[in-house]
């Protein structure tokens, strides 16, 4: 899996996760499994930073996050070159986020972003985008999390975490997203079959419990499975994936 696809999805984990403190936790796991290349993973991050700010697509919590992020740095325990890399272009970061109107375009982005994760050409009003823009940034915050889990764990990790990935409606719209953007992730075999299982078990979930009496049947700590939908766009994606 090329490290690039990483380095977007990392960055773009950080501008719009609603828990940056709960994503460090990740990025700490993340960064030992690209040790032998982390100071140009950490560069490229840095320069999507600057990227998403020249375009406008920065809201005040994305600033709030960029900040977070490059001052606890220090406590990965990175090496000396890693460090360097990073803060080469802290200067540059910090200046950025002084910066004025980098969410000149932030509406513009909202919708971009939903027309591709949801494969829907709807036309939102911008009133209406401010209102979904909480949903977006958690779908695009999933991104990661989905790169990362199936593509780089064990067997055994990816099973331990499958789960909420089932459950969440979130994984389609990432894996849209990923299949879409980098379309040559689906040469990863591994990747390929662990979103088709995945997909496989949400269908084998929704139809267990489409039934009112089946919900019944389920624990108070179980309920949410009741709630899963596979939905059309789940089938033209799970068909898209197979190939």
């Amino acid at each position: 899996m090329k490290e690039n696809y990483y380095s977007e999805a990392i960055a773009r984990a950080i501008m719009f996760t609603k828990n940056i403190n709960e994503l460090l936790g990740l990025l700490e796991e993340i960064f030992k499994t690209f040790e032998d290349v982390l100071p140009d993973l950490l560069n490229d991050i840095c320069m999507h930073f600057l990227e998403y700010g020249n375009k406008g697509y920065l809201s005040r919590d994305s600033k709030s996050n960029i900040y977070i992020y490059a001052n606890s740095i220090n406590r990965f325990g990175l090496s000396f070159y890693s460090l360097d890399a990073h803060y080469e272009f802290y200067p540059d970061i910090i200046r950025m986020l002084n910066e004025e109107d980098l969410d000149k375009n932030i509406i513009q982005f909202y919708r971009q972003e939903l027309a591709l994760r949801r494969n829907n050409k709807k036309f939102y009003s911008d009133e209406r985008l401010l209102l979904m823009a909480d949903d977006i940034r958690s779908s695009i915050a999933s991104d990661l999390g989905v790169l990362y889990t199936y593509s780089k764990l064990s067997d055994e990790e990816y099973k331990k975490r499958q789960l909420p990935f089932i459950a969440s409606p979130q994984f389609a719209e990432s894996v849209r997203y990923l299949t879409t953007k980098y379309p040559s992730i689906l040469q990863s075999e591994s990747f390929k079959n662990r979103v088709l299982e995945t997909l496989e078990a949400k269908e084998s979930v929704h139809k267990k419990y489409r039934n009112p009496l089946k919900r019944f049947t389920l624990t108070h700590e179980n309920t949410y499975l009741g709630q899963i939908r596979f939905k059309r766009e789940d089938k033209k994606l799970y068909l898209k994936i197979k190939g």
